[in-house]
């Protein structure tokens, strides 16, 4: 297994060298670099596991680079921390919107150690996986085999004709790779199709298409033909590696929630009017979710909807009417959330969304295009809007499901006294109370 690879972009030499010995002590490989245009470099040159930056740079700053991360397709999804001197929720505002995952005292070694461990995690995670290779050998692009063993992997490689399907039948893989050559494509389609309309452990192997060219309408062909991802040229290590990394670890949290669902009651799973899962199913399932959120290291946000005026639709029209428009924003929440998300009804026309692998920021955004979802949403004729709270954990260690609903819960009631339909963050709400606290000691001193 290859170590894990940490970015620090710092100035300061005494402390590199303390991020180098923290690197160190997890047994991760750690890179420095001084300015944000040598870090900038780095990125485009490598993959990362976890970016470290300082808040003040020579040539920027730390949000200038998380931005570059966001934008980039090798690190869009790498937790990113800023250290600061001052206090870091003075910075949160501009940080956070701009793809900062958390900010962080310089001082606070503690907390930085627990991020390099984490990010050592998710390799350790990844150690006891098997990927199927399928390729052409010394035709292929490029021999996925070797690069996945040399990163640690365990590695049953094949040719399309060889005996493939039976083994996958075994139940006992993680992850397909699947080489689509350039002189005949239609070949690793046709057997990614076999492998789709296998039997069911087949099917529910996730699915890597190594491309031999990035031709648009291929990789559409792929996508229909059940491919989960795809790598087009120019190919690297760095980038195989890191697909089938997510790959497996999507694999494992289907895993999870299936043996959750398993155990819990089946007059449990589902709320019968609005067609999410149900407020136990809920209880059941989130703390699985959040231990593995903590133990693999990725950040996991929840979200609470509140529709705001559905008392007031009863009211006049009826509560047929409103339990109708109540299920129809739970079929908007539903549908705008990923396979690995999860949607349950919390009480009357409160809603909850569970997150993995969603930041604050980023589950800001979801949350914001949900709200106009509603907003724009007619049913009989009427249209109602919803006030939304998030919270979300840093993937630095685990927050329990009561801590997370108390904080999307600030950030409704935030939003419901400014005016309704919108979207507070928690961060936000405890900055507003923070504000306003401030404001009216000022006012009883004068």
């Amino acid at each position: 297994m290859r170590k894990p690879r940490i970015l620090v972009v710092d100035s300061t030499r005494t402390y590199q060298g303390m991020m180098n010995a923290l690197a160190l002590e997890v047994g991760a490989e750690c890179v420095l670099a001084d300015t944000l245009e040598s870090a900038m470099v780095c990125l485009e040159s490598g993959v990362f596991d976890l970016v470290v930056a300082a808040a003040v740079l020579s040539d920027g700053d730390g949000v200038e680079l998380a931005r570059g991360c966001r934008t980039s397709p090798r690190h869009s999804g790498t937790p990113v921390l800023l250290v600061t001197a001052d206090d870091p929720s003075s910075l949160a505002a501009t940080a956070i919107p701009n793809g900062v995952t958390e900010l962080i005292r310089r001082t606070d070694l503690e907390l930085l150690g627990r991020h390099f461990a984490d990010c050592a995690a998710r390799w350790a995670a990844a150690a006891d996986a098997r990927v199927m290779v399928i390729d052409r050998g010394e035709h292929a692009a490029m021999p996925c085999a070797p690069v996945l063993r040399a990163a640690g992997l365990n590695v049953a490689h094949h040719a399309l004709e060889d005996g493939a399907l039976r083994d996958l039948g075994s139940g006992t893989f993680d992850l397909v790779i699947i080489e689509s050559a350039l002189d005949d494509p239609t070949r690793g389609i046709e057997f990614l199709r076999a492998v789709r309309a296998a039997g069911t452990v087949a099917r529910e192997v996730p699915v890597l298409v190594m491309l031999a060219d990035d031709d648009a309408a291929h990789r559409l062909e792929c996508l229909r033909a059940g491919a989960s991802d795809f790598l087009a040229p120019p190919l690297h290590p760095e980038d195989l590696v890191a697909h089938a990394l997510t790959l497996i670890a999507g694999k494992r949290r289907d895993e999870q929630a299936a043996v959750a669902s398993s155990t819990a009651p089946e007059s449990a799973l589902a709320d019968d009017l609005t067609g999410v899962h149900s407020a136990q199913f809920l209880n059941h399932v989130a703390p699985m979710m959040l231990s593995a959120a903590a133990r693999h290291g990725y950040p996991i946000a929840l979200a609470v909807f509140d529709i705001d005026t559905l008392t007031q639709v009863n009211a006049a029209h009826g509560k047929a009417v409103g339990d109708r428009v109540l299920a129809a924003v739970g079929k908007v929440i539903m549908s705008s959330c990923r396979r690995e998300d999860i949607v349950a009804r919390l009480e009357d026309d409160h809603f909850c969304a569970i997150l993995p692998h969603c930041d604050l920021a980023s589950a800001l955004l979801k949350c914001e295009r949900v709200r106009a979802r509603i907003a724009a949403l007619r049913t009989d004729g009427i249209g109602v809007t919803v006030s939304v709270g998030v919270s979300a954990t840093p993937g630095t260690g685990e927050r329990r499901l009561p801590d997370l609903l108390e904080g999307a819960g600030l950030g409704l009631a935030t939003a419901k006294q400014h005016g309704r339909n919108r979207v507070v963050t928690e961060n936000e709400a405890r900055r507003r109370g923070a504000a306003e606290l401030t404001r009216n000691a000022a006012l009883l001193e004068r």
